[in-house]
C-alpha cells in the first residue's frame, strides 16, 4: 500500500467586475491511496544432484538423474533443470509438481551414458513471473564412471592397392560400440608360415564412424511429424509419429538397441501435422501436442508414464494450427503452447498471465499461444496484428 500526494487545481472563485479583490488560482491537497503492484521478492534456491543406481555403473545400465530444488525449505515445483555432462547438455527435465510417479520438486532424467568417466550437473533456470520469482542456482558436480562388461565384438577386413613390389596394405577393424578399437593391425603372410610383414596402429586419425543399416518401421499411415521422448520412464527414447495420410498418432516404445516396438495408435483429427513434446501439467511425464493441416483444433495428449497416452484434449487456435512448439513464453516456469496456423492471414496470439508477442515467418501464417492454466489445460487465446516473440 503506497500514499500518494495529488495537488489538484481548485476552481476559481466568482469575483464581481470592479472589486478590488484581485483574480487568484487558489489549490487544494489531496491525499489518494493508490493499490500499487509489488513485485514478488526473488527467493535464493538450492539445487541438489543425486544419481543412481551408484558413480560406477557397467555399460548399459540406465542411470537416474534427479535434481531437487528448494528454496527456504520449500520444495520448488516450477521451472526447468539442465542437465550436463561437463559443458555438453544431457537433456532437460521440468520440475514437478503434481502427480506420484516423482518426488514433488524434483527434476528427473533417465539415460544410459559411454563407457569412460562423466562429470554430472544440474542447472536450475530460475522464475521470472510476477507472482513468483525464484533464483537460478546449480548443483555440485557428481562422478560417474561406466566400465564395459565385456570386450566388443570386432571385425577386421583387409584391402591393398599397388604393383608387385609396391603393394599397400590396409586394414579395417569395425566395431558397435561407444569407443574406438585401438591397439595394432598385424599383417601376416599366410602363403609363407604367416610371416609377419608389418605392423600398424589403430589411431583416432584413422577412425571413421558411420551409421548401421537402414531398418524400416512401420507406423499407422504416411508419417509426417516424428518426435522422440523417454514416455515410460525406462532411459530409452521412444518415438511418435503424426500418421498425416490417416487419423492417428502413433506410438513406438523403443527397445534401446535401435529397434522399437510395434505402434500403438491414438485417435486425433484427419491430416495430423506437426507436433511437440513436454511435460504440460507438472507431473514429470512427457505429454503430446499435435497440430493439424484440417482444423483449426490443436489436440493434447496427456502421458499417462507407462508408454501410454490419454484420450486427446482440443484446443481452439483460430486457424489451422499445422505447426505447434511447447516453451516458457512468459518466464513463469510453467510450459505454454504456440501454433503456427495456416490460411488465417493475420498474425493471431493466445495468451496466459502475461502478454506476448509472437512472429511467423512469412505473412500468411499465423501464430497462436496459450498459457497454461494447470493440469494440462489452457488458458483461452486472446489475439493480436502483431506475431514476435519479445
Amino acid at each position: 500500500m503506497s500514499s500518494v500526494i495529488c495537488v489538484l487545481p481548485a476552481a476559481l472563485p466568482i469575483i464581481p467586475p470592479g472589486s478590488f479583490l484581485r483574480r487568484g488560482l487558489f489549490f487544494a491537497g489531496l491525499t489518494v491511496s493508490l493499490m500499487v503492484p509489488s513485485q514478488a521478492a526473488i527467493s535464493a534456491t538450492t539445487t541438489t544432484l543425486t544419481v543412481g543406481p551408484g558413480s560406477s555403473v557397467s555399460a548399459g545400465t540406465v542411470v537416474t538423474l534427479q535434481a531437487t530444488v528448494d528454496a527456504g525449505g520449500t520444495a520448488v515445483t516450477l521451472g526447468t533443470v539442465m542437465f550436463r555432462d561437463g559443458t555438453s547438455v544431457l537433456g532437460a527435465a521440468p520440475l514437478v509438481g503434481r502427480g506420484v510417479m516423482y518426488a514433488h520438486g524434483t527434476a528427473n532424467l533417465k539415460l544410459t551414458l559411454g563407457p569412460g568417466s562423466h562429470l554430472i550437473t544440474a542447472s536450475y533456470s530460475g522464475t521470472s513471473s510476477e507472482a513468483s520469482q525464484n533464483a537460478a542456482s546449480a548443483s555440485a558436480a557428481a562422478s560417474v564412471t561406466v566400465t564395459l562388461a565385456s570386450p566388443s565384438s570386432t571385425s577386421t577386413v583387409i584391402a591393398s592397392a599397388g604393383n608387385p613390389g609396391a603393394y599397400t596394405l590396409s586394414g579395417t577393424v569395425a566395431a558397435a560400440s561407444a569407443m574406438a578399437p585401438t591397439g595394432t593391425v598385424s599383417f601376416l603372410d599366410q602363403s609363407n608360415s604367416n610371416l609377419l610383414l608389418g605392423l600398424a596402429a589403430l589411431t583416432a586419425a584413422s577412425q571413421i564412424d558411420g551409421w548401421g543399416s537402414l531398418v524400416p518401421v512401420t507406423t499407422g499411415a504416411s508419417t509426417y511429424g516424428v518426435v522422440a521422448a523417454d514416455l515410460n520412464g525406462d532411459g530409452i527414447l521412444d518415438l511418435v509419429t503424426t500418421d498425416y495420410g490417416g487419423s492417428t498418432i502413433s506410438v513406438l516404445l523403443g527397445n534401446g538397441d535401435g529397434t522399437f516396438r510395434a505402434h500403438v495408435d491414438y485417435a486425433v483429427g484427419a491430416l495430423s501435422f506437426g507436433l511437440a513434446v513436454g511435460d504440460l501439467n507438472g507431473d514429470g511425464i512427457p505429454d503430446i501436442a499435435v497440430g493439424s493441416g484440417s482444423s483449426t483444433l490443436v489436440s493434447v495428449f496427456l502421458g499417462n508414464g507407462d508408454g501410454t497416452l490419454r484420450t486427446a484434449q482440443t484446443y481452439d487456435s483460430g486457424g489451422v494450427p499445422e505447426y505447434v512448439v511447447i516453451a516458457d513464453f512468459n518466464g513463469d516456469g510453467i510450459l505454454d503452447l504456440a501454433t503456427c496456423a495456416g490460411g488465417a492471414g493475420n498474425g493471431e496470439r493466445t495468451a496466459g498471465k502475461r502478454g506476448w508477442d509472437v512472429r511467423c515467418p512469412a505473412d500468411i501464417w499465423s501464430e497462436r499461444v496459450s498459457g497454461w492454466a494447470g493440469g494440462g489445460r489452457f488458458q483461452s487465446r486472446r489475439q493480436a496484428r502483431s506475431c514476435r516473440v519479445e
